[in-house]
Formats: C-alpha cells, structure tokens, sequence
C-alpha cells in the first residue's frame, strides 16, 4: 500500500523550483540576442560612420588636386621639359623636326586662298627689300590692269598656321632677286638681276 502511493506522488507536475533554470536560459538567450543585436547595430553605425569620412576624406583630396593640379602644369610641367631639352635635345631633334616635316606646299592652278604673306606693318627689312610683303597690292594692281594669276602655291594648315604667326616659310632664299618677265614662250622680257655681280657656286669666284 505505501509503495502504490509513492508511484502516484512521483507521476504528478514539476515542482516550482524546476522551472527556475528554464526561466534563467531563456533569460541568458534574450540578453545574447540583445547583445548580438546592438553589435551588429554599433557595427552598421561604423561602417556608416567610416565611408562617410571616406567621403569626406576624397572629397579634400579631390579640392587639392583641383587646386595644386593647374599650379603643377603651369610650373613644375615647364621646368621639367626645359630639363630634359637641356639634357637630350629631345624637342629639337625630334618634335621640331617632325613638325618641320609636315610644313609644305604645292603649286596649283588659279589663285590660292590657302597662302599667306608677311605683313606690310609689321615686316622685317628682309621682307621689305625682297618686296614679299607687297605682294598682294602688286598681285591687285596687275589684276586691275587686265592680269590673270594663273598658278599660286597652296600651303599646308601647319605652314598656314606659322606663316599667320610670322614664321618664316622654309625655303632656300637666293642673294639676288629681282623681277624676271616671261613671255608666252617662256623667253624673257625683263631680268632684273642681270648685271648683279653674284655667282652661282664656289668655283665661279675668281682667284687672285
């Protein structure tokens, strides 16, 4: 009889102090939960925080660029191509050159508006007594007494372009010039420079 009683002691609900350690692992998860939920909100306010001074930071690199970048160009770019011209005469030789290469012309029918000539107000005595800065009022004049310009160069734009600023065509320059007249046979009419002592080549000067 006592032991039956025991066996229905035993079969009826926990004690209270059984649930006590149920209450406190639930307690412990929701901190964990709460804890891990803070760090990953501190670790979204980081980052946040981060690439806004990231930002921030590249925007001050950017303002000094823009406003070392033009002083860099204008002085430190000129004294370093005037180093190494100074050493290897690389713009001489080479970008001159190629440039020089480029400055041509050819000699077509009509008249030319692709030519250029020195100007009347601003010429050197070179240009003045050869008469080449007076060209176009003579080229005018013949026109208006019934002359036709039948063949004029054509110059290429880089030549163009350099004639404009006042550099002189490349060319061989003889010197002795002076008018010379053809007729339709190609005879001549006038020589200017006959009479001009001046002589072709080396050989030609007489020797004491």
């Amino acid at each position: 009889m006592r032991r039956a009683s025991v066996d229905r002691d035993s079969g009826g609900p926990p004690a209270r102090g059984a649930r006590a350690p149920a209450r406190a692992a639930k307690r412990i998860l929701d901190l964990e939960l709460a804890a891990n939920e803070r760090v990953l909100e501190l670790q979204r306010v980081a980052i946040a925080r981060g690439r806004a001074l990231g930002l921030a930071a590249l925007e001050r690199i950017e303002a000094t660029r823009r406003v070392w970048m033009p002083v860099l160009l204008l002085g430190v770019l000129p004294l370093g191509i005037l180093w190494i011209e100074s050493k290897t005469s690389l713009l001489e030789s080479e970008i001159l050159s190629s440039v020089a290469g480029k400055l041509r012309y050819q000699v077509a029918e009509a008249p030319s508006s692709q030519i250029a000539f020195p100007d009347a107000g601003d010429s050197g005595p070179f240009d003045t007594q050869r008469g080449y800065s007076l060209i176009p009022r003579f080229a005018r004049s013949l026109e208006q007494r019934g002359f036709r310009i039948l063949e004029q160069a054509r110059f290429s734009w880089g030549l163009m372009f350099l004639s404009r600023m006042g550099v002189s065509p490349p060319g061989r320059y003889r010197p002795v010039a002076g008018l010379v007249i053809h007729d339709a046979q190609s005879g001549i009419l006038y020589d200017a420079t006959r009479g001009r002592r001046a002589f072709a080549s080396y050989e030609e000067i007489p020797r004491s």
